[in-house]
């Protein structure tokens, strides 16, 4: 897979990213399938692939990594990735502040979100 990805400081949901990812990499790489991407990441089937995508699963901290490594994301892009990817998981409050304060740090723009986001959150959206 060619490493044209969206700007992922743009994004608040690890699976929005994902799907655009998917969707820009099929304009711009003719090679570019769902089903070469499942086997790259070693999953069984590409129906895992969209359970993550559709929200009916989670991406596990070594899913992440597998993702993060095929899309070869820099250093700073991998960290946010991950940091979004906990963030969304999180159960526990605290666990989600301590996230959500990692994530603004590497983008000032989630601050001034952070009245909206957290009301997203707590709806379920």
């Amino acid at each position: 897979m060619k490493t044209i990805v969206p700007d992922i400081f743009k994004y608040t949901d690890y699976r929005k990213f994902l799907a655009d990812t998917f969707r820009l990499a099929r304009r711009t790489d003719v090679d570019f399938t769902i089903k070469g991407f499942t086997e790259d990441l070693g999953l069984a089937e590409r129906g895992h692939l969209y359970q993550i995508l559709w929200g009916k699963r989670n991406v596990s901290a070594e899913m992440s990594l597998r993702i993060t490594k095929l899309l070869k994301l820099n250093k700073k892009d991998t960290i946010y990735f991950e940091y979004l990817v906990v963030w969304q998981r999180a159960k526990s409050k605290l666990v989600q502040d301590e996230y959500f304060e990692r994530l603004c740090s590497m983008n000032p723009r989630l601050k001034r979100m952070r009245k909206k986001l957290n009301r997203k959150r707590r709806l379920g959206r």
